[in-house]
């Protein structure tokens, strides 16, 4: 059964994750409707509904199972979930300079805090948790900076 039907029949049925991924999905349609609605959206708030598309949504699960492996696949994983939030945040807000700096370190940063292993716990409540702090911490300081 889908992600979507499981929501509609039993939704005390979803994990976690499948949590975040319909998060994400609503996330990237709030973003989207706002910026076409003409809406000014801070940069924060457009870069963490993103991430959570990328992060969750639109990861497959061949690259969350294949990038707790230092390589290719965290490498477009930190790029997509990393980078592309940041960027396109500093696109909306207008900020070219906030544009190459959510790709520098929104790249770098989601690499270096997913090639440990969510700090060596792995998919655990606490692994999971601190993850996902530490990107958003990232995000947050890139965009208010």
């Amino acid at each position: 059964m889908s992600t979507l039907a499981t929501l509609v029949t039993a939704p005390m049925r979803l994990r976690w994750w499948e949590w975040c991924k319909i998060a994400g999905g609503a996330g990237l349609i709030v973003t989207v409707a706002s910026v076409l609605a003409g809406l000014d959206l801070p940069a924060a708030v457009v870069a963490v509904l993103l991430h959570f598309a990328a992060d969750y949504t639109f990861q497959s699960a061949e690259t969350a199972a294949r990038k707790d492996k230092a390589g290719w696949h965290l490498l477009v994983h930190a790029l997509t979930a990393g980078a592309l939030p940041l960027a396109i945040a500093g696109l909306v807000a207008g900020d070219l300079p906030g544009v190459l700096l959510g790709v520098a370190v929104g790249s770098v940063s989601h690499w270096l805090i997913d090639v440990t292993g969510k700090y060596g716990l792995g998919c655990t409540v606490a692994g999971v948790f601190l993850d996902q702090v530490s990107h958003l911490a990232v995000i947050l300081i890139v965009t208010m900076a």
